[in-house]
């Protein structure tokens, strides 16, 4: 599953799903205040399509009202879109500030990735540097201190670690802290390699099923079980991977009232498959791809897309017809033009960079 508006890895967009259980309400006295969780979605999908020409009205309408949130997301997704032009950036890099500055402690901001600064941003620095000021100023509001995480999490890990501890001892008994460190640890897990790498996997393990205890809900237990099934292959315990991917599977048969069925599924079949190809079956890890293909989308599935570990896999073992056919049955549901790229360097014998799509 790809996020697509920053390249980020997919633990960070599967752990959105955790927050769209809960829909989210700004109150911040404007028209603005109307959003939610599914509405930011929207418009971070808007943002990617409008004219110079719109970005320009919109712009107008915030110098009408600074407060107009609609108008700052879409265009923050816009310039997000638009990247390699100095100017966007810069612009991008202007709203940016304002919400840390004028709405730090927002909701909306744990469901909008594109306002949270990475490495090629030029006010990176300035942007975390305000980040820890506001954290600050703002002792005991956590709300302000999760966005903040949020912002940290990827360029600034060990800022990040720090202030998910500090949310932790204000709250032990909130599942969302060990979530979100365990989220960190599985990050980690993305870049690092062999016993380093397992070793992540192990904490990220450990925080997960410290969460899963805390958690009451049906849908985030399994969020957080497709997580747990994921480190534990990342650990190199495959039988307890396995059981774990299984479950999940079972259940959905029972759950199809779910609104995240899909993504269950959709990881489950993806886990199951990476274990078999471990086992040395490369028939039922073919089968597995096509099965994790099957799934009929999800609002998170459709926008930031499938998981590519497996095809990766299997495109190592020169297994492209699947991986091919995979792509088909994705492209029902992910309309992204990646698709057709990685399509074609599949075709003349290549392996695609699927960065940030790695992580189930």
């Amino acid at each position: 599953m790809t996020c697509w508006f920053v390249r980020l890895p997919l633990v960070l967009c599967l752990s959105l799903l955790l927050s769209f259980v809960v829909v989210a309400q700004e109150s911040s006295g404007t028209a603005s205040s109307q959003l939610t969780s599914q509405g930011i979605v929207s418009l971070s999908i808007k943002g990617r399509t409008i004219t110079r020409d719109e970005a320009q009205g919109l712009e107008q309408m915030l110098v009408k009202d600074p407060s107009d949130l609609a108008s700052r997301f879409t265009l923050i997704s816009y310039y997000g879109a638009h990247f390699t032009e100095k100017v966007m950036k810069a612009k991008k890099c202007e709203h940016i500030l304002w919400m840390i500055e004028s709405i730090p402690g927002s909701p909306l901001l744990r469901h909008f990735p594109q306002a949270r600064l990475i490495r090629t941003d030029k006010c990176l620095i300035e942007g975390n540097e305000l980040w820890l000021k506001q954290v600050e100023a703002n002792k005991g509001n956590l709300d302000v201190l999760r966005n903040a995480i949020d912002n940290f999490l990827v360029p600034e890990k060990l800022i990040a670690e720090k202030l998910i501890k500090e949310g932790a001892a204000a709250e032990p008994q909130n599942p969302e802290w060990p979530q979100k460190l365990g989220q960190l640890y599985s990050l980690q897990v993305t870049f690092a390699k062999d016993e380093v790498r397992k070793q992540f996997a192990k904490d990220a393990f450990g925080q997960y099923e410290h969460a899963l205890k805390l958690t009451a809900s049906a849908q985030s237990r399994r969020i957080l079980r497709v997580s747990l099934a994921r480190m534990a292959f990342e650990a190199g315990d495959l039988t307890t991977s396995a059981s774990l991917a299984q479950a999940l599977l079972d259940e959905a048969d029972q759950e199809k009232s779910d609104g995240f069925r899909a993504d269950f599924l959709h990881g489950a079949h993806s886990i199951l498959g990476r274990v078999a190809l471990q086992n040395g079956d490369v028939t039922e890890a073919k089968r597995q791809l096509i099965a994790s293909g099957e799934v009929q989308g999800s609002p998170v599935l459709n926008s930031y897309g499938p998981g590519m570990s497996l095809a990766k896999d299997l495109l190592d073992k020169n297994e492209r017809t699947v991986v091919l056919e995979y792509f088909v049955l994705i492209s029902s549901f992910w309309k992204n033009e990646k698709l057709q790229q990685w399509t074609a360097i599949v075709k003349s014998g290549g392996t695609p960079d699927f960065a940030g799509s790695l992580s189930r």
